[in-house]
């Protein structure tokens, strides 16, 4: 009789872990911030770029590293001249480039999915990258769990030399004058080393004071609060398989 209570706990036991698990993957996807581009992201990409002198740039191709980033630079410029305005766009409602381009303002998370939607679509590989300060909390954890802390968000590509940060706010890139991209990652070194690179010449504004002070970065990560992108949940905006790369932080 005690073998077949232990018995039914076990099985009771399995079925609740199973049940748990499908819960948990549930909510996970029903969570997950999608990256793909839709035709109506196109479409609104395509009039960010033509009406802010990049239209060109519609169907093109990198054949170098110097096109790449030529390209790189003026889907940033495209993005910033379209929403110059820092304001945000409002919590709880949709922020793809459709919305970006209807209202001409955004702050670094709104322009960032613009920056990385359009080179997503002209072929690259990128992710979106959340930044925090540790500056007063001393502490990765503690940034990511205390209201208020200074925060940025900036997008990564993938180029032929590695992966390369792109500002947000401003026109600057990870990209020293030797051409040698710096991830996110590549910058919290340099940061904990003391050290700063002489940068290409193709930035026109200054590295953000973020980066010059140390800091925590997950790549992945929209927002801690849930009310960027639906389902409006009091749970973080995550892209999943961004997510994964924080496991190699390459």
């Amino acid at each position: 009789m005690a073998a077949f209570a232990s018995k039914s706990r076990r099985s009771t036991l399995l079925v609740t872990l199973a049940a748990v698990t499908v819960a948990i993957s549930v909510f996970a996807w029903w969570n997950h911030v999608p990256s793909d581009v839709t035709e109506r992201d196109a479409k609104y990409i395509r009039l960010i770029l033509s009406e802010n002198g990049y239209g060109e740039l519609w169907g093109a191709t990198a054949a170098s590293f110097d096109d790449e980033i030529s390209i790189i630079v003026a889907v940033q410029d495209a993005v910033l001249a379209h929403a110059p305005v820092d304001v945000g766009l409002l919590m709880n409602k949709p922020r793809e480039p459709e919305y970006l381009y209807e209202a001409r303002k955004g702050l670094c998370y709104d322009r960032s999915r613009a920056i990385e939607k359009t080179l997503s679509l002209l072929g690259f590989e990128t992710r979106h990258v959340a930044i925090y300060s540790t500056a007063k909390t001393g502490s990765a954890l503690m940034s990511l769990l205390t209201p208020g802390t200074s925060s940025h968000a900036v997008s990564e590509v993938r180029t032929r030399r590695g992966w390369l940060t792109i500002d947000s706010n401003s026109r600057w890139i990870a990209l020293t004058e030797d051409d040698v991209p710096l991830s996110t990652g590549d910058l919290a070194a340099m940061t904990v080393a003391g050290e700063e690179p002489i940068w290409t010449s193709h930035n026109q504004s200054p590295m953000d004071p973020i980066f010059s002070q140390s800091f925590t970065h997950l790549v992945g990560l929209y927002s801690r609060h849930g009310r960027f992108y639906p389902p409006y949940t009091p749970m973080p905006d995550v892209n999943f398989g961004q997510l994964l790369h924080n496991l190699s932080r390459v």
